[in-house]
């Protein structure tokens, strides 16, 4: 983080859950909740995004838009539209979990009392982030707060309400629809774990847990910070009457023909099981690893098959880094001015 930056952070007034849920005249007040904006390009979809959290009905919202190393022009037109929002930028894109971190440690340094992540290529209905506010104080102990994930181009269809860890085909798989989601149906409200395309968390969490482990290239960091928040005590939760919209995989190119994407794929499946198979050898090792080849050479993308081998054995003895924790100083990091190329 530029020393300016991190300097300016320290210097705001910190304030916890139980005294902002305060006002002075003893009304009661709704938490503040910061929603991070992490986004690469693609400035007309991070400007959808950005949008639908302006017309969020919830009072108590704070938007930050964090540009993770995008082209100079495509930061300029957000930063234009969006001149209100506070924005950041790192000069150099390492990765998703990075922007995601950064948006995460300012929040919290500017006294979130929760967070909630947003990839740029989401929308969401007004009333999702009151909904999950509702589903956090509901349960206490709710660690991850998600919301209904549905396909952008086909709204009845889910994409994703969260993840369960299945025994076979090993694996965690994402709990979704096959075609739109019938009357009445009715989702599992605490779940295994998730995948943070949309999620929220309580600051005393992510204080405790610590952010996210930017050893994954890409995919799994989700999944392993969804299982480091259970381990510590905490549940992972749906809130059902929540709706966001995924335009699904604009950014990261999943399930295309992109090379980098099947080898960060397999890169990150082999950190996964490096850092979890102590505990979840089944679900993380080499019978998971076969299962993930056959799938895909089922599914057809007989493309990805080199490119994910590779990432599997890149992955094998890439360098673990250490989780940073909520107060950690990000490098390359500053404002988004109008004067883009500073970052």
């Amino acid at each position: 983080m530029d020393p300016a930056w991190g300097a300016l952070l320290r210097s705001q007034p910190r304030s916890g859950i139980l005294h902002d849920m305060y006002a002075t005249d003893d009304k009661a007040r709704e938490p503040l909740v910061w929603g991070v904006v992490v986004g690469y390009n693609h400035s007309e979809t991070t400007g959808d995004c950005l949008r639908s959290l302006q017309q969020s009905d919830y009072p108590g919202l704070k938007i930050l838009y964090v540009d993770n190393g995008s082209e100079p022009d495509q930061a300029l037109k957000v930063r234009k539209e969006f001149s209100e929002i506070e924005a950041l930028r790192i000069g150099v894109n390492e990765g998703p979990t990075k922007g995601f971190n950064v948006g995460l440690a300012t929040a919290l340094h500017q006294g979130a009392d929760y967070v909630a992540l947003f990839n740029n290529d989401t929308v969401l209905e007004p009333d999702a982030i009151r909904h999950m506010v509702e589903r956090a104080v509901e349960r206490p102990r709710a660690g991850v707060i998600i919301p209904k994930v549905n396909v952008y181009d086909h709204p009845k269809v889910v994409w994703s309400a969260g993840s369960r860890i299945r025994k076979f085909p090993p694996g965690m798989v994402m709990i979704k629809t096959r075609g739109d989601e019938p009357e009445g149906h009715r989702f599992r409200n605490e779940i295994d774990v998730a995948t943070y395309c949309v999620a929220m968390f309580p600051a005393p969490m992510l204080k405790e847990v610590g952010l996210l482990d930017s050893t994954y290239s890409y995919f799994y960091e989700d999944y392993d910070h969804s299982l480091r928040t259970r381990e510590a005590g905490y549940e992972v939760v749906l809130a059902e009457r929540a709706t966001v919209y995924h335009k699904v995989s604009i950014t990261g190119g999943a399930g295309t023909n992109n090379p980098k994407f099947w080898r960060c794929y397999g890169s990150s499946v082999s950190v996964f099981h490096r850092k979890h198979g102590h505990r979840y050898a089944w679900y993380t090792g080499a019978v998971h690893q076969v299962y993930l080849v056959l799938r895909t050479l089922a599914e057809g993308h007989t493309y990805g098959i080199g490119p994910f081998l590779q990432g599997l054995k890149e992955g094998r003895s890439k360098p673990l880094i250490p989780v940073p924790d909520w107060d950690h100083e990000f490098s390359d990091v500053g404002p988004l001015t109008l004067e883009v190329g500073n970052g």
